[in-house]
């Protein structure tokens, strides 16, 4: 009898099978939770922590629409603003959206600074927004919320573009919190 032939030869066999079978399911479950990690917001959130963690401005500005964050700030602090009527609040809300067009690429350089600023109080690890995010995602907006240890948080909002996720508004009063700190 040739050596794996007989009982031996097929437990040996069917043992393989089952090895690679498990590798391929292993695998293939490894492969489907990259993918969707890289296409979620998770993935942004990474990028933005890891370039927040390494002081890079150019690896967190692409996942900013810098524009479209002030013109919202500026629009909640207009309405918030109960001394204007409604035409001037309107009138102003057009202005200011005018205006920070023009501004943004200053505000761009203002926030790169600060993102590269040795000085600043550093994030533990790039993980931190990921670790820390509950996302809900509907079709291409999702809505983030993080929150730290000590209970404060920053919800936000994002958009998918061209394949990549971008926080397009911060929640005011969250922002307004979190600079006081």
């Amino acid at each position: 009898m040739k050596p794996g032939s007989g009982e031996d030869g097929i437990r040996r066999r069917r043992g393989l099978v089952a090895v690679v079978a498990v590798g391929l399911v292993v695998g293939g479950v490894a492969f489907a939770a990259t993918w969707w990690f890289l296409a979620s917001p998770y993935w942004s959130l990474y990028q933005i922590g890891k370039g927040i963690y390494e002081r890079d401005p150019r690896r967190v500005l692409p996942y900013l629409d810098v524009a479209r964050i002030l013109e919202g700030l500026l629009q909640h602090q207009t309405l918030k603003d109960t001394s204007m009527r409604s035409d001037t609040k309107l009138l102003a809300m057009a202005l200011g959206g005018a205006m920070i067009r023009a501004m943004e690429p200053g505000f761009k350089d203002m926030l790169a600074q600060a993102i590269a600023d040795p000085k600043r109080r550093n994030i533990e690890s790039p993980w931190v927004l990921v670790l820390a995010a509950d996302v809900q995602i509907t079709g291409n907006a999702a809505s983030v919320e993080i929150k730290d240890p000590k209970g404060q948080r920053l919800r936000a909002e994002m958009e998918k573009r061209a394949g990549r996720w971008v926080v397009v508004e911060v929640n005011p009063e969250d922002l307004e919190k979190i600079l006081k700190h």
